[in-house]
């Protein structure tokens, strides 16, 4: 089997990465508009073939990732379904508005995706083959066949990772919850902290280098992710509001039975939704 991967960042560098050497790769093949991921990538064996433009290379391929920011995905979809008759699938962290405008360029063979796994760090120099062990990796059907979701699911096993089918509308929702609003929750930690001078600076310590790792993630990216959600985001911003202000009230009144119910709540979400890897 022959695999595409356009954008060899850490998502399709990992990729790369987790597939070569696999029982069943015949080949796998890139494209980056950067010269270096592509000369790191042949370096170390994650591709055979490598270009900067040239998109015949993908004729042959069963299976072509695009692992591009959120609002190049169509673009580059839309080139490759040129000279590529396999699966095309995408990586990019929202899925309702990607589907919806493959489906209107009849882009054939589509299938939405999104591996639940990255890194804070960019470029092909974070990505490592064992990124997707364990993780979930969401498949949106679409218009596919019953045999293009099968194959592309014995695909994503093979990178460590556990396929998850969901509908493109509740895959978007859920990642308001578990994706997006972490990342902004991260992003107004730092500014709030960053405006309380040196002394928060020398207190910080693991919690907050924890909670505000994603932090450092590109502005860029995510602020193509933040508005391609922007219905869902909403109203999962409006929800936090209303939680802080009871927590707020709770605080307040000095309800310390309220507060340890609220944090007993928490911590038993926790435990049962995050499992060791």
């Amino acid at each position: 089997m022959k695999i595409g991967i356009i954008g060899l960042g850490c998502i399709g560098g990992s990729l790369a990465l987790a597939l070569a050497g696999k029982k069943g790769i015949s080949k796998i093949c890139a494209l980056d508009r950067d010269e270096q991921p592509i000369r790191m990538a042949l370096a170390c064996k994650a591709i055979n073939e490598g270009t900067t433009k040239d998109y015949s290379i993908f004729s042959n391929c069963d299976i072509l990732f695009i692992g591009v920011n959120t609002a190049e995905v169509l673009s580059e979809a839309e080139k490759a379904a040129r000279v590529c008759k396999g699966i095309i699938t995408d990586t990019a962290s929202t899925k309702a508005g990607i589907m919806k405008a493959a489906a209107r360029s009849g882009i054939p063979r589509f299938i939405g995706g999104h591996p639940m796994a990255g890194s804070e760090r960019n470029g092909f120099s974070a990505a490592k083959a064992t990124l997707f062990t364990d993780a979930a990796y969401v498949l949106c059907r679409g218009s596919a066949s019953e045999d293009d979701m099968k194959m592309l699911q014995n695909i994503i096993r093979l990178t460590g990772a556990i396929p998850l089918e969901m509908d493109e509308e509740a895959h978007d929702r859920a990642a308001a919850l578990a994706s997006h609003l972490p990342h902004i929750q991260a992003a107004v930690l730092c500014a709030l902290a960053s405006s309380g001078g040196e002394d928060v600076a020398k207190m910080a310590a693991g919690g907050f280098r924890d909670m505000t790792r994603i932090a450092s993630c590109d502005p860029g990216m995510w602020a193509d992710i933040l508005i391609s959600n922007q219905k869902a985001l909403n109203k999962a911003l409006c929800d936090q509001v209303q939680t802080v202000r009871e927590i707020q009230r709770l605080i307040r009144n000095g309800d310390k039975k309220g507060l340890i119910q609220f944090l007993s709540q928490a911590r038993e979400y926790r435990e049962k939704a995050i499992k060791p890897r």
